[in-house]
């Protein structure tokens, strides 16, 4: 019976936290960002109709990746036009995936990346890190998600030399076929000289 109470309540609360999540707006915000800058309209049009498949289901997972990349496109093109509000829209898109991470126990590294590029993109690069590191954990034989953390140390982190090898030789070891990181590295250490 406790636990039937328990089910429910979590029923009920994720419910309610989908009800009220961010990631589902009806906001006439958008729709004036529209109407000020035409170029803004299909951006504001992949947004509106990704919402409203999320609004019909919340826990589907393809719904947060089309969600949080409409909302990424939106940003970017508003980032073009050199609007404040950018960032806005990154943290919108960082909270579907966030909705998302939590969806699949931490376990989606697709979700962890694109969660960490949100982070970069609105400047919290030790967030990004964080985010960046849980992917490598998750999936430590996949090379792609060494790249992603060691850009973010050559390139915004700048972190020393001897870190960004480090992560290339963790990688080399970890992952199967060591070949991709080795040319990424290879191409690091020929920028670097």
């Amino acid at each position: 019976m406790a636990l039937a109470i328990l089910a429910g309540g979590a029923y009920y609360y994720r419910a309610k936290k989908t009800s009220t999540n961010p990631t589902v707006n009806s906001d006439s915000a958008l729709t004036a960002l529209a109407e000020k800058y035409p170029t803004l309209v299909e951006s504001v049009k992949q947004v509106e109709s990704e919402q409203a498949k999320m609004a019909s289901d919340p826990t589907n997972i393809q719904y947060h990746f089309g969600l949080g990349m409409a909302w990424k496109g939106l940003a970017d093109r508003v980032h073009d036009l050199k609007l404040p509000e950018y960032k806005d829209y990154y943290q919108k898109a960082l909270d579907v995936y966030v909705d998302g991470i939590n969806l699949t126990q931490r376990k989606n590294t697709i979700l962890l990346i694109n969660a960490g590029n949100m982070q970069k993109y609105m400047d919290n690069y030790e967030t990004a890190e964080e985010y960046y590191k849980e992917a490598i954990a998750v999936s430590p034989g996949d090379a792609s998600n060494y790249i992603v953390l060691t850009d973010l140390y050559e390139n915004y982190l700048k972190k020393s030399e001897a870190e960004i090898i480090a992560v290339f030789e963790e990688g080399e070891k970890r992952v199967l076929n060591p070949t991709f990181l080795e040319t990424y590295k290879k191409q690091y250490l020929g920028r670097i000289k």
